[in-house]
């Protein structure tokens, strides 16, 4: 994992600064190659079910986390090519900021409300520019891997505003492959992948459509449906 990571990160941050940002997505095919060099390195099965729900469509996918490693899989194995959102300070440091921003990753500050609207209104003119944002509902790792923590509230607000479909995505066994609180360590193992089916702007999950219901009511319905899943992956594939 280390020297790939290396070698490909080299050439990510050599062509993000020569290419122009039009081929930003035909550049995000590297971090792709990654995530699935990353995971196979280290002899682990990935198994994805629902791919009959896939929708070539800009959207939100929402998906829990629980593990370092739930990066290198997203990458690698989610359904479509998709923006994610980081921290402002990895935009910060030289080369690899430059190259994040030339692959349309969004720069989130968490700790500042003015600049949190700036990333919300990015998010939407990425998601109006026919692409797809993942976010992490949770707001942070579960520490617990038989736990999915609440959902934060404005998980759904930019699949309001547009209003775009939401990809609800669950994944189990990264938190057994690469345990959160043992730094450096990686046990072979499964990760499971199911792709729930989406949850249109009409559905009365959704936050754009006409209903009452609230949004913590949707967000735990939305939860719900997660936990159900995790739940049938951990019974299948649980050690």
């Amino acid at each position: 994992m280390i020297p790939s990571t290396l070698v490909l990160g080299v050439i990510l941050i050599f062509l993000a600064s020569v290419l122009p940002d039009s081929i930003s997505g035909f550049l995000r095919g590297i971090p792709r190659f990654w995530g699935k060099l990353a995971v196979y390195s280290t002899f682990t099965r990935v198994v994805i079910t629902g791919k009959e729900n896939i929708r070539h469509e800009p959207g939100i996918f929402l998906s829990n986390h629980q593990s370092p490693f739930d990066i290198y899989t997203a990458l690698g194995f989610y359904p479509e090519d998709f923006l994610f959102l980081s921290k402002k300070e990895i935009f910060k440091i030289p080369l690899i900021g430059t190259a994040m921003r030339k692959l349309g990753y969004i720069s989130v500050d968490r700790g500042n409300i003015s600049a949190a609207f700036r990333s919300l209104r990015e998010i939407i003119r990425r998601l109006k520019d026919n692409n797809r944002v993942l976010i992490y509902p949770e707001g942070t790792r579960s520490e617990n891997p038989d736990e999915m923590l609440p959902f934060k509230a404005g998980t759904l607000v930019a699949a309001r505003q547009g209003p775009f479909p939401i990809f609800p995505v669950v994944l189990y066994g990264t938190a057994a492959v690469a345990p959160l609180k043992e730094a450096m360590t990686i046990k072979p193992g499964v990760i499971a992948i199911d792709i729930l089916p989406p949850i249109p702007v009409d559905d009365p999950l959704h936050p754009a459509a006409d209903s009452e219901i609230t949004e913590g009511v949707r967000l735990e319905k939305i939860r719900e449906r997660m936990v159900e899943s995790y739940n049938r992956m951990k019974a299948t594939y649980g050690r």
